[in-house]
């Protein structure tokens, strides 16, 4: 397929005075100089070329001639000293030009005509029995059509055809052939979709059948959609209540967007699931009659799409989980810890019932060691002879063993 060159001096002055249009939102403005700086061939450049590069678009953008400026423009690319070369060259040869003088008043006006309009290869045919002279009340313009009017102040000075593609003139005064099959291109983007509303075979895997309203159709489930949508000729054969919105929807690349029409609610079913007043955008051009996206799969806790491939399968979270390992009892305690013994502060019940506060306190040898030939069976009472005999109160002889306390060494 041929593929048009652009003009780089042309796009970029198209670029340069590209005005936001009446009705036309923030966003479709800036998306449409988006699309138009595509073709302008930026580049990294220094300063010097940088500068040269605007004073060859104001040039060309400022001068008086039409003819010289459509030659200019012939170039699709155009250096600084190039253009001011060729421009001083075509102003010569048109001063010269001038000098020649022709037999007939109508012949020059006419081969001035087809020179200024060179690149559009307009043929302007004579009739040989045309009265040589025309009435300025009956002639036409031959590139717009109307009253003859001069070439700087034409209205399709700058159009391009559209039968042609060419520029100069409207396509109502076009003289090309007519071609078998024309392609036309725009710049505005659209979705690439199936007119039948059909979904493509690679996206099988992802197509499920759903209730909409009692009537089954064929939704897909797509996770790249952040809204869900609805076929705007199933809207039509359901008899649908649209409510008017004129939203931008935005594709998979921020330069290609399209316009919703409207919104409506339905009632879905999907594998035996009811699902109520579910709000669907009406966008023409879809790929499938219902698209279900991030919004009626947000409902679900996960939503599984089985495919054949071999590799295991891919669970994607958007939880973070958070790893903590369980604490260690005794964590700070290290491999040469000793136990250390400490004296009870606890008395026995014979220390308590005789009032003695004084506790033996065991040696070195003794430490956790109970001497069970010293100690007195605790469910035996204590035994006296008389107040005679005993001078003074009797002295614990239970050794009691010290708890153990651990302490970091």
């Amino acid at each position: 397929m041929f593929v048009k060159p652009t003009n780089e001096v042309f796009v970029r002055h198209r670029l340069a005075t590209r005005r936001q249009q009446s009705g036309e939102t923030l966003d479709e403005y800036f998306r449409t100089l988006n699309v138009l700086s595509k073709d302008c061939n930026f580049k990294a450049v220094t300063a010097i070329q940088h500068c040269e590069e605007f004073i060859r678009d104001a040039f060309i953008s400022g001068l008086q001639s039409p003819l010289i400026r459509q030659r200019l423009l012939e170039n699709k690319t155009l250096d600084l000293a190039t253009m001011f070369d060729q421009a001083r060259a075509l102003e010569s040869a048109q001063k010269d030009s001038e000098s020649y003088s022709g037999n007939s008043a109508v012949y020059p006006r006419l081969l001035s005509a087809a020179q200024e309009n060179d690149d559009c290869e307009l043929k302007c045919e004579m009739k040989p029995e045309s009265p040589p002279v025309v009435s300025a009340a009956s002639a036409k313009c031959y590139f717009c059509g109307q009253s003859r009017h001069p070439r700087s102040k034409c209205p399709a000075r700058t159009a391009v055809c559209h039968k042609c593609q060419k520029m100069g003139h409207f396509s109502k005064v076009c003289r090309s052939p007519s071609a078998s099959a024309s392609v036309t291109f725009s710049d505005r983007a659209t979705l690439a979709t199936i007119t039948s509303a059909a979904a493509p075979g690679v996206l099988s895997k992802a197509v499920v059948g759903i209730l909409v309203n009692g009537t089954e159709i064929e939704g897909l489930i797509d996770s790249g959609s952040s809204g869900s949508f609805i076929h705007p000729d199933l809207v039509k054969q359901l008899n649908l209540a649209v409510q008017q919105s004129q939203s931008a929807v935005t594709l998979a690349s921020t330069s290609f967007s399209a316009k919703a029409t409207g919104l409506c609610t339905v009632n879905i079913k999907v594998n035996g699931r009811d699902y109520e007043n579910v709000r669907l955008t009406v966008l023409p051009q879809l790929c499938s009659d219902v698209i279900l996206g991030q919004d009626f799969q947000k409902l679900h806790s996960s939503v599984t799409l089985t495919y054949d491939g071999t590799l295991p399968p891919l669970v994607i979270c958007g939880l973070g989980v958070l790893k903590v390992n369980p604490p260690e009892l005794f964590a700070n305690l290290t491999a040469d810890c000793h136990p250390v013994a400490a004296k009870s502060r606890r008395y026995s019940f014979d220390d308590q019932s005789t009032g003695v506060t004084q506790e033996y306190a065991p040696g070195p040898a003794q430490v956790g060691v109970e001497v069970s030939s010293l100690e007195q069976s605790p469910s035996s009472p204590p035994q006296h002879e008389t107040s005679e005999d005993v001078p003074a109160p009797r002295r614990s002889t239970r050794v009691r063993r010290p708890p153990i306390r651990f302490e970091a060494c």
